[in-house]
């Protein structure tokens, strides 16, 4: 042992002191991850690359997900039986697999409600427009924009599902109440 960092470790020690020494590299609050632009002070891009990011975990956690799917599809196409495919899948961490995407989409909503929450309330404090100006603005309900207007728990963040109502009936459709 000669007291030097592993070769595999090299290149990422070697990017995190450059971040250090060039400044060029940022660490982001919410993800804890370097980022290759400067941080601003504006609460919009903030919140854009909070979006972003969230989007970007989500992708990888649904191509995961996705992944795994499809070995089973192959191992069933192989002749395997529905009960060792299954049993397969659970045995990789299907469980763990299904919920961390689901997870992280739920963060990319709520990154989304949040960012749509702080640009009504900029289009009525910076923009001077009124909800009903701003409802019409975004083709949103006049309900929907005094709904994203409140600050949620915490600060800007307003849970996804205030602003989408029921989760099983997608925007557009009409729901009818079975007797």
């Amino acid at each position: 042992m000669t007291g030097r960092a592993s070769p595999a470790a090299s290149p990422l020690v070697a990017r995190f002191m450059s971040a250090w020494a060039n400044s060029s590299l940022d660490m982001r609050w919410w993800t804890h991850a370097c980022c290759e632009y400067p941080m601003t002070e504006d609460w919009f891009v903030e919140a854009v690359e909070r979006v972003a990011d969230a989007g970007y975990r989500a992708r990888v956690a649904i191509e995961t997900a996705v992944g795994a799917l499809r070995e089973g599809c192959e191992a069933r196409n192989s002749g395997r039986s529905i009960v060792e495919v299954v049993d397969e899948l659970i045995a990789a961490g299907g469980r763990e697999t299904r919920l961390s995407a689901a997870d992280a989409f739920r963060e990319y909503e709520r990154a989304i409600a949040s960012m749509r929450s702080g640009v009504v309330r900029a289009l009525v404090d910076e923009g001077g427009l009124s909800l009903t100006d701003v409802s019409k603005h975004l083709k949103i309900s006049r309900q929907a924009a005094a709904r994203l207007s409140r600050p949620g728990p915490e600060g800007t963040k307003v849970p996804a599902e205030q602003d989408q109502g029921p989760l099983d009936t997608p925007r557009g459709c009409v729901r009818t109440l079975q007797s």
